[in-house]
């Protein structure tokens, strides 16, 4: 469905890391927002998996994505002191990449750490966590993350075409991050507008719709259209694509809905 090879939407994949998400404990909101930012500027999302807390599963997957040939991958949560947070280090083994320490970003961890905590001296646990988070991938660069403590990371790569980015998982400090002028600085350039979503309820059976659905899809290659049955006599049906795209299409489903609808309620 969909889109001409020669105009293809710049994409990108996310990657969520976490147990907790994957035992229904924790909500993913954070791609959900990344997605929306994401749509208004052109960037579509072709694939969005969650992965344990397991350095090989997620070396793997970032491996597997690499090869998809999107233009940003993003991979977010695992970046605190503890154990297993082991996200930076996985995806610096998916690069092939050493680690090394990086004096600034402890630097800035300290003070935020004494601005939390005036008047203490930082024991030993803590110095030794806000170093393991100012270790980070060789050839990364970080994010300032003005919410929290673990900062952001970005690089990068295939000539510059191509961008891979670290996020912290807590909310907050995705947000932080996701915000940074340095980060909207990595996404590729869109196709000259957002992405649109379109859509309209037809209250009947998909297979009323079905032949019509297929002759507008021929009509309009570069929209994405879908039907979403949702209970009994009842289907969503959803259009995406570039703004102008869409536009051009929406007044022709509409039509097509009402003239289905006539036919089978027998007006």
């Amino acid at each position: 469905m969909g889109q001409d090879p020669a105009e293809k939407r710049p994409s990108a994949s996310m990657i969520v890391v976490g147990n907790e998400i994957l035992l229904g404990r924790t909500r993913d909101t954070n791609t959900l927002m990344a997605i929306e930012m994401l749509r208004k500027r052109g960037v579509g999302i072709s694939r969005w998996v969650v992965v344990r807390d397991d350095k090989n599963e997620i070396k793997g997957e970032v491996r597997h994505v690499l090869g998809s040939g999107c233009e940003l991958v993003i991979v977010s949560g695992g970046m605190g002191p503890t154990h297993d947070d082991v996200t930076v280090e996985a995806v610096a083994a998916a690069f092939d990449l050493d680690m090394r320490f990086c004096p600034d970003c402890f630097s800035r961890m300290r003070r935020k750490w004494s601005v939390r905590n005036p008047g203490r001296d930082m024991p030993g646990t803590s110095e030794r966590g806000l170093k393991k988070m100012a270790t980070i991938p060789e050839g990364f660069l970080p994010m300032e993350n003005k919410a929290g403590m673990a900062e952001g990371l970005y690089m990068r790569f295939d000539g510059g075409r191509r961008a891979v980015a670290i996020l912290p998982g807590v909310p907050a400090e995705y947000r932080s991050v996701l915000e940074n002028p340095i980060f909207l600085e990595c996404l590729p350039p869109g196709t000259g507008g957002g992405i649109s979503v379109f859509e309209v309820r037809y209250h009947g059976r998909e297979s009323e719709i079905a032949e019509e659905l297929e002759r507008l899809q021929r009509r309009h290659p570069r929209v994405e259209i879908g039907s979403y049955p949702r209970g009994r006599l009842d289907v969503l049906i959803r259009m995406t694509g570039d703004e102008k795209e869409v536009r051009k299409a929406r007044s022709e489903l509409e039509s097509m809905v009402k003239s289905v609808k006539r036919v089978h309620s027998g007006d």
